[in-house]
Formats: C-alpha cells, structure tokens, sequence
C-alpha cells in the first residue's frame, strides 16, 4: 500500500511495481516527481532484470514520467542504456572514494573462516578512518 504522505518510499523494484499494478494507486503513482533505482546493472539479471524493465517502462509511459535516476558501479554498456532511456544523460565517474580494495584469502583446512575475517576487519580498522564491506 503506498503511503499517504511523505516525501521518501524506499522499496525494491518488486515491491514498487506491484504496487503500480493496483489501478486505485494510479493517483498516487501521478504525484511521484522522480524515482532512483539502485543497483540498475541488474537490468540484465535473468531472475529480477524483467520485473526492473516493467517498472521503468511503465514509469517512462506515464503522461508525465517521474524523473529518474539509474545508480550502477558495474553496468556494462551505457551507452545501450541511454539509447533505451532516450533523452538521458550518463554521468560517469572513475573514481572512488574512498577508493576500493578487493582481497581474497585462502584459509587453510582447519582454519575458522569467521575468526579469520574477523582478524582481518578489526586488523583494518585499526585505522580510525578506515572503512570495511565484507560480502
């Protein structure tokens, strides 16, 4: 159900197109003024990418489309993005901050797995500026 009032809705695009496929929110998908999909390289993902293509479709189709705004650190081909999402504009940005490190370890047989990534976070943030994402 979308909110009544406010400014911010964060949802997945799952969520956010099932709600769009209720006709009684057509009044409400009218007022959203822009609309920022995170993570749009998924586009592509053969399990998620169709439902995300719907709801850009469909937002593009409005009278009066919501302004949008496709964040991605790895979509392959921008420019068969903007050519679908005509007239857009594609900002692209080198560099990171702060910038990114990738490591890969090897544990040995009997090693815990969770003590050795925690070795390596509190080892990393020894540093009061440091920052750490650990998938």
């Amino acid at each position: 159900m979308p909110p009544d009032e406010g400014e911010v809705v964060v949802a997945t695009p799952e969520r956010f197109e099932a709600i769009l496929r209720n006709a009684d929110h057509d009044e409400w998908l009218t007022s959203i003024g822009a609309v920022c999909i995170d993570e749009a390289h998924l586009i592509s993902s053969p399990r998620r990418g169709p439902t995300l293509e719907c709801l850009i479709t469909r937002l593009l189709c409005l009278p009066a489309p919501p302004r949008l705004v496709l964040l991605s650190a790895t979509l392959g081909d921008v420019e068969r993005a903007c050519s679908w999402l005509s007239p857009c504009d594609a900002i692209v940005v080198e560099d990171r901050q702060p910038p990114l490190r990738k490591e890969v370890g090897e544990l040995e047989p009997d090693e815990d797995a969770n003590g050795a990534v925690v070795a390596l976070v509190e080892e990393a943030l020894a540093d009061p500026l440091a920052n750490v994402l650990v998938f």
